[in-house]
């Protein structure tokens, strides 16, 4: 009998300090930050998933999972201000709100809104539309979607500052939020010499030198040229393409949490998040 209540010890003690390290993983942010899940929808498309991230003066708890990505929050908690900014953020290829998580903790610590789409059919889960014609055409639908919704049906709604609305995207993302925030962004020789031409509005665009999914060369690059003076470029030294997702931490899938020999994916992401607040404190200040 006395073993058997040993046994229960050592296995209760390995449970109790697994979870305290899953726990201290989390995401934490220096002001607190509400968090909901919502079903948003336009022009009688199916309902469109998006994680909202906002200022709150709630305590931030429990936390909160999605994916693998583990975050402190004060769920559903009531939001804190008035005239937000909005930020909507878009994912590559097989992605999810998850992808972008920490930014979007940051934006909502320094007093923004921010709304991460699931693309419909081209996310974690279910990657149905891949390959589609109507891809790109159906993530923009997915954005207005979701823009729409925080600006008129979301509960909050007039706390949002209508008239500063600014975008995040990565890869694929990136290709659908121009002109934004744009990380690695694809099809960059999808656009001609006086494709970006009309864009008059400030971009900040970020590119890993070691991205082999979409090279600098043949995307980054031909956008930067064509902004020109519009484009705040940030070259990142090391990066590969999955090094601008969240970083990894005590849960580690393979496939989205391997970096270049070298490369120190939290420490960029302090500097990047860092650079991305400044940008749109910058471009989305009150008129």
């Amino acid at each position: 009998m006395k073993w058997l209540i040993r046994i229960s010890m050592v296995v209760l003690t390995l449970l109790l300090v697994g979870a305290g390290l899953v726990y201290w993983s989390a995401w934490r942010t220096e002001n607190p930050v509400g968090f909901q899940l919502a079903r948003a929808s336009a022009n009688g498309d199916a309902p469109l998933s998006v994680a909202i991230w906002y200022p709150t003066r709630a305590r931030p708890w429990p936390t909160v999972l999605i994916g693998p990505v583990l975050m402190d929050l004060a769920k559903d908690a009531p939001v804190e201000g008035q005239g937000l900014p909005l930020v909507v953020i878009s994912h590559g290829n097989g992605g999810g709100p998850q992808s972008h998580a920490d930014l979007a903790l940051s934006l909502a610590s320094a007093g923004y809104v921010v709304v991460a789409t699931l693309h419909r059919g081209d996310n974690f889960t279910d990657l149905s539309r891949a390959g589609s014609p109507t891809l790109f055409s159906d993530r923009v639908s997915d954005l207005n979607a979701a823009v729409e919704y925080m600006l008129s049906r979301w509960p909050e709604a007039k706390r949002v500052d209508g008239t500063r609305v600014g975008a995040f995207g990565l890869s694929a993302g990136g290709f659908t939020v121009l002109a934004a925030v744009v990380a690695a962004p694809g099809l960059g020789f999808a656009f001609g010499p006086q494709g970006l031409a009309g864009i008059d509005v400030p971009v900040q665009l970020w590119s890993g030198e070691c991205d082999q999914l979409v090279p600098y060369e043949t995307n980054a690059k031909l956008i930067r040229q064509g902004l020109g003076s519009k484009v705040d470029f940030h070259p990142v030294p090391g990066a590969g393409h999955a090094s601008f997702l969240t970083p990894c931490r005590i849960l580690r899938p393979p496939a989205l949490c391997a970096d270049p020999d070298g490369f120190d994916r939290e420490q960029f992401h302090q500097s990047m998040n860092k650079s991305v607040v400044e940008f749109f404190n910058t471009n989305l200040r009150q008129p």
